[in-house]
């Protein structure tokens, strides 16, 4: 083990019970920068011992979760040999609370941008580095003063509520995914998943007729107390991505219709990008309407 900014060693020890010296080559799997030994080559003599220093230097921003545990590999004439080792930190661990457990944008047009923000707070005072791991550069850090930064140093204090915003600038009509990454420096880290994708749907209604306002207009014609009465519109999806869709059939006051008295068909459905399609609406008036 450990402290932030030092170097801890261990030793380990290679043990010949054979009768005659024996030679061994040793070397990490996988190789870590942040491992070494103090030598790859030993010749142990029979019935003897022969140490090997392991040291290991922890890192400020890990690269991955078991970036801590490496296998020394032992190799002799005879055998192969494995030995895990682990290397553990001397620090305190820092828990942090965000806002939320994802970032999600939904659809944005292409050549258009949104800014979407990641709060948390710390359990303590410590350092922390934040960035974005993503394929491309459709995801920027923004510092407070909006200025793009490939990521963000804080010293954070205790209880205290920070910021991270992120901008979103789709190029493609397809998802977007990343990970923001908050790691405490020579600790834990926290992942939270990005999500976005290129383009939005956009709903018309076809074939149907417009008061001076502009407003769609569905001529039922007259009522009939007892007599249904069908009517048909005509819908589109002009957007780039498809759209799911809920039909109601409501008055004046968003009060929705008993089906007995009037509905929509279907009730819901997906409408994929330029696709169009009819909806149905049945209407059975009675006195009252």
């Amino acid at each position: 083990s450990a402290p932030p900014g030092k170097s801890g060693q261990g030793t380990l020890k290679v043990i010949n019970s054979g009768n005659i010296s024996m030679s061994v080559d040793m070397y990490f799997e996988p190789q870590r920068d942040n491992f070494s030994l103090s030598t790859d080559h030993v010749v142990v003599p029979a019935h003897g011992v022969s140490s090997v220093h392991v040291s290991f230097t922890p890192q400020p921003t890990r690269m991955t979760p078991n970036d801590n545990t490496v296998n020394v590999m032992l190799k002799s004439a005879l055998a192969h040999h494995c030995i895990s080792v682990i290397g553990k930190i001397k620090t305190t661990e820092t828990k942090i609370s965000g806002n939320t457990i994802a970032v999600n944008f939904g659809g944005v047009d292409l050549g258009q941008c949104q800014k979407k923000k990641f709060t948390f707070i710390p359990n303590n005072d410590t350092d922390v580095k934040v960035w974005l791991d993503q394929e491309g550069s459709v995801y920027k850090l923004l510092k407070e003063d909006g200025a793009f930064v490939e990521c963000l140093d804080l010293s954070v204090v205790k209880n205290q509520v920070y910021t991270v915003w992120i901008l979103f600038s789709p190029t493609e009509a397809v998802g977007y995914v990343a990970e923001l990454k908050v790691q405490i420096l020579y600790a834990n880290r926290y992942i939270i998943p990005v999500n976005g994708y290129g383009g939005c749907s956009k709903l018309v209604v076809e074939k149907i007729s417009q008061n001076e306002a502009g407003s769609k207009l569905l001529d039922i014609g007259l009522l009939s107390p007892g007599t249904s009465i069908v009517r048909k519109l005509t819908i589109r999806n002009v957007g780039l991505r498809c759209c799911f869709i809920q039909t109601k059939f409501c008055d004046l006051s968003h009060q929705e219709f008993q089906p007995s008295r009037a509905t929509v068909m279907p009730s819901s459905l997906i409408l994929s990008a330029n696709e169009t399609t009819d909806l149905l609406v049945k209407i059975i008036p009675t006195e009252k309407e």
